[in-house]
Formats: C-alpha cells, structure tokens, sequence
C-alpha cells in the first residue's frame, strides 16, 4: 500500500535529523546514523522511553527523505506551508526541540550538549561540505569540521564543552577570569625578559614589603648586640663628630647618607654612662631626627653636609658618654649596617 505523505510543522524531518532542506543523500545518512547513536534506546537506558520515542521519528524521517520520490512529495507540502507561513509574516521554523540533557550531568556539559544541539554537528557537517553549511551554522561548528580533518577528533567534546561554558550565563565571569589570567601570563613574562624590572616600579613594591616606609611609619629603635664604629659603607658615615671628640651642650651632626637606593634616615641618640667600659650599650635610643612627616617619597642624598636641620642639644643631661647612630632606610624597607660613634661631654 503506497505511504501517504503529510508535513507536520510539530516534527519537521530535516529538524529531526539536524539537516538542511537541500542535504545530499549521503549527508542525510551521515546525519540518521548520528542521530541513531544518539538516541538509541540501549545508549539511553536511564531514559529507555524517550529514547524510544526520539528512534522512531528518526526512522520516520529518515524513510523518507531518503527516498527521492518520498522527498520531493514532502518537499512540495512542505514549501507550500512555507510559503504560507511567510505570506502571513511568520518565520519560517520548526517547534521540535530535543530535550534537555540528564539533570544529574554537571552544568556545564548540559551547556555544551544544548550547545552542539543547536546546529548540525561537526560530523555532519564533515560529510556535507562546507557548502551545505546554513546560517544558522555558528562558526564555532567550523572549528569542529576542522578538528576532524585534521583527525584531531578527540579534542572536539573539550572544545563543545568551552564553547558550552561561553554560552553560559557565566560567559562573563570566564571572561573576567580570562583577562585576569591574561594579565598574570603577560606580567611574568615581562619579568622574565627583563632582569631589572622590580627597579622600574619602586613604588608598587615598596608598599608589598612588610617593613616599608608608609605616609605614617615612624622608624622604630634598634639596639643591636655592639656598637658599628667601623662604618664600613661610605654611603653611611657620620664624619663630625667622630669617635673620642668632646661636645659641648649643643652641637651639629655631619655625614653621607646617600644610598643609590636611599629611602630615609635618621639619627639617634643613647647615654652610654659616666665610664665608658668596653662593649656597653645604650638603654635606650633617642630619635633626634626622624623622617619626614607624611612622607611619599624618597628623601634627597646628603653628601658631607649637616644630617639634623637642628642642632643637637644635650643641655641639662648628665656628663658622660653618648652614642650618636645615623640609620639608613632603602626603598623595599631595607636596612642597610648603621654607623655609630662614641662622644664625650
């Protein structure tokens, strides 16, 4: 008995299989064989029903598109539909849609499965050409067709799961993510190619350091194990008075403090006693002259000149011995070895 051929918009065959309307013979098989795979109910025995449901109106469509006078038939009812739908300015479209995939799946291969749905698959549009391509086609599918070409296959479900992530409505945190990452990636291979690039932005690591000098720091007082009469660093010298000199009430301190890398400094002040003896050290450190307040940026190098804007004053204070300590400060809160020397009054 000779099949009668109907068109329902409900269950459009070329929407079933995935397929263009002008899809050659062997693009229509390719597509039912996929399409076998895909919904075949021993592949989809957590969903046996639907699975059987979806088979049938594959087999459907495929019997008869694949037969030409089947499919010219079809094609006549169809168009004319068409041609109807357009004349009352409907767009022209099929209702069918695949179900969504298994709630149990994690989210983002629901994305990429809903994703590859939306159009024909890489190896449908493999076997078709690229001139079977329809509009609807997003170049994303390209890429598939490509990977396949290039039997690189096995990378096409990691790259249908990208592409359902992007598609996603956390499209824009991955984008976020990607810029950040973007960032990191092009900031460490700047540091590798150039040696010197922690001395081209002194400030942003001068904050990262624990101990570096902010608006608000106030050097706190150190009292190491001996007093560093030596000065072994030109840069960090007291020069007047030095060692054994008598002051009197007032007096002013000369030296360096000029450090490529000179952040601040500061002198102090500690009573060693009325005898001197051997290896003592002061109880306490006065600051005689701290940095500046509220300072931003680096102080300016003194080479051989006055280190205190004021003199200083040890009026009233008792006889004896004091230890005079200019303490200098790097950018990134280094500290380089202080200079001390041993007055008498």
């Amino acid at each position: 008995m000779r099949r009668k051929i109907t068109y329902d918009p409900q269950r459009d065959y070329y929407t079933i299989l995935g397929i263009p309307p002008h899809a050659s013979d062997l693009h229509i098989r390719q597509a039912y064989r996929r399409c076998v795979r895909a919904v075949h109910p021993d592949l989809n025995p957590e969903r046996a029903g639907w699975a059987t449901q979806q088979l049938k109106q594959v087999n459907e469509a495929y019997h008869v598109l694949r037969e030409p006078a089947l499919r010219r038939q079809y094609d006549q009812l169809r168009g004319a539909r068409v041609t109807a739908q357009s004349l009352h300015g409907q767009r022209e479209g099929s209702p069918y849609r695949r179900p969504a995939a298994p709630p149990d799946r994690p989210w983002w291969q629901q994305a990429a499965e809903q994703t590859a749905r939306s159009g024909v698959s890489g190896a449908g549009m493999a076997a078709g050409g690229a001139r079977s391509a329809t509009p609807e086609q997003a170049p994303w599918l390209r890429v598939s067709v490509w990977l396949r070409r290039l039997h690189l296959g096995t990378l096409e479900p990691t790259w249908l799961t990208l592409v359902g992530l992007w598609r996603s409505p956390y499209a824009w945190l991955l984008g976020m993510l990607a810029g950040v990452l973007s960032l990191n990636v092009a900031f460490i291979v700047y540091a590798l190619l150039t040696p010197g690039w922690r001395a081209e932005f002194p400030s942003l690591f001068a904050r990262a350091q624990t101990h570096t000098p902010s608006p608000t720091l106030v050097l706190p007082t150190a009292t190491p194990d001996r007093l560093n009469q030596d000065c072994p660093d030109p840069a960090v010298v007291i020069t007047k008075p030095a060692s054994g000199d008598q002051v009197g009430d007032t007096f002013t301190v000369f030296g360096t403090a000029n450090p490529p890398t000179l952040w601040t400094y500061t002198i102090e002040l500690g009573y060693l006693g009325r005898v001197l003896i051997l290896g003592a050290l002061p109880v306490r450190w006065e600051v005689v002259r701290a940095p500046p307040p509220n300072q931003r940026s680096a102080e300016p190098p003194v080479t051989g000149a006055p280190l205190t804007s004021t003199p200083v004053d040890l009026t009233g204070r008792p006889a004896g011995y004091y230890a005079i300590r200019l303490r200098v400060l790097q950018r990134y809160g280094v500290e380089l070895p202080t200079c001390d020397v041993i007055v008498r009054r």
